[in-house]
């Protein structure tokens, strides 16, 4: 928000606040510089499924909205829904190339159009556009009045500088965010609400009626120690200890032992560590087991990650070793296992994580969620706050062995 002369100049999420901030909120002229963009003229093909089709009711005309949502809601489909319901050219954020390549699919299937692509190597814009973030801002001034839509998926990841910048070159008058997890570990989400509206008036579908539904699937969680202990002191010696953690024969030994266990009978895994070196040693010695790895990670191109992906879709190997970049996006419902080997407290980021099992699939049989625990310094703090943080999610029934 800021002043310009007799104006303030601000985001139309601020509106409540900018009255309230006035002796005379009546005298309050509010001008509206927002655009309609040209029509779209799409069918959405598909089906809904019941919790799609009644938020889609409940967006009805608001202007802005947020939508909170579970992964493996099927919050792609419902924001291509909502695009042909509203009929007006559309800009799509989405914040990786995995979820830019997958958006696109999804538009061809169930809207029968080729979107422009803003990023993974291409520059285009159209009535429909899937743009990342940074390709997006580069090109702000052929988007900023063209577009009536703005659709940001993964939406609590836009407390991002980029992500603000965008928000306040583009003009288009219906806003609508989605995320599976409406919060921010650094407190960032009120600068979103500026641009999408409170968080007090997001639609939300609830977990609970999800599962009955079956449209997701209860998760159960298994604490696995590791017995991993070092010497801690204070926070200097945090980056230490994790080095060590990822090196210790005796830690990795339990994490590939289980990792084996698991990954029979044609259960397939993810196996998720945040640093590539580990992950990679992780992946060679469970070929070693004779187990089919394949590995998606930020060092990879988007062809060799989109090609591991794909595996692990078809079911060609047992286990999906990734990187943070698997922590969104990632719709293989073939997942019944995800085994956590990084250390975090973060809980978006951890219910994310668990939710790239939850979705269902015949034959499927149980989704389990494996915490590798340790006991050094503020990593036992760390594994009991996740263990919190699943209770809170979920049902109590659905953990294991947790004390």
């Amino acid at each position: 928000m800021r002043v310009v002369g007799d104006r303030v100049i601000a985001g139309r999420g601020m509106w409540p606040d900018v009255r309230r901030a006035f002796v005379d909120p009546a005298r309050v002229e509010r001008i509206d510089v927002t655009v309609l963009g040209e029509p779209l003229n799409v069918t959405f093909r598909g089906e809904l499924r019941p919790v799609q089709a009644r938020i889609l009711t409940d967006l009805g005309e608001r202007r802005l909205a947020l939508v909170s949502a579970p992964p493996g809601t099927g919050k792609t489909a419902l924001l291509l829904a909502w695009i042909a319901k509203c009929g007006r050219s559309a800009l799509v954020i989405v914040p990786t190339i995995e979820l830019l390549r997958q958006t696109a699919r999804e538009a061809e299937r169930f809207l029968g159009v080729r979107a422009s692509i803003l990023g993974d190597g291409s520059a285009e814009i159209g009535s429909l556009t899937i743009a990342t973030p940074r390709s997006a801002l580069a090109h702000v001034e052929a988007l900023g009045g063209r577009f009536g839509l703005l659709v940001v998926d993964e939406l609590h990841l836009a407390g991002a500088d980029t992500y603000l910048r965008l928000f306040e070159r583009i003009d288009a008058r219906f806003r609508l965010g989605l995320s599976g997890t409406m919060a921010r570990p650094d407190g960032r989400f009120p600068l979103v609400e500026a641009h999408f509206g409170s968080l007090a008036s997001a639609i939300v579908a609830e977990r609970a009626d999800l599962e009955s539904e079956g449209v997701l699937v209860a998760p159960s969680y298994q604490p696995v120690p590791t017995g991993f202990r070092a010497a801690y002191r204070n926070a200097g010696d945090w980056p230490g200890l994790v080095d060590q953690l990822y090196q210790d024969d005796a830690r990795n030994a339990v994490i590939r032992d289980c990792v084996a266990r698991e990954c029979t009978g044609g259960v397939v895994g993810l196996l998720l560590c945040e640093r590539i070196q580990p992950l990679e040693r992780h992946a060679e010695a469970l070929r070693a087991r004779g187990l089919r790895v394949a590995v998606v990670h930020g060092g990879l191109s988007t062809i060799e990650r989109a090609t591991a992906i794909e595996a692990a879709r078809a079911g060609d190997v047992e286990v999906l070793a990734g990187s943070s970049v698997a922590d969104i996006g990632l719709d293989i419902p073939r997942l019944a296992r995800v085994f956590l080997t990084s250390p975090t407290r973060a809980w978006p980021r951890f219910v994310q994580r668990i939710g790239r099992i939850c979705r269902p699939l015949e034959g499927k049989g149980a989704a389990i969620v494996l915490d590798f625990v340790d006991d050094a310094g503020p990593l036992r703090a760390q594994g009991r706050a996740r263990a919190e943080a699943f209770a809170r999610e979920w049902p109590s029934p659905t953990l294991q062995g947790v004390a």
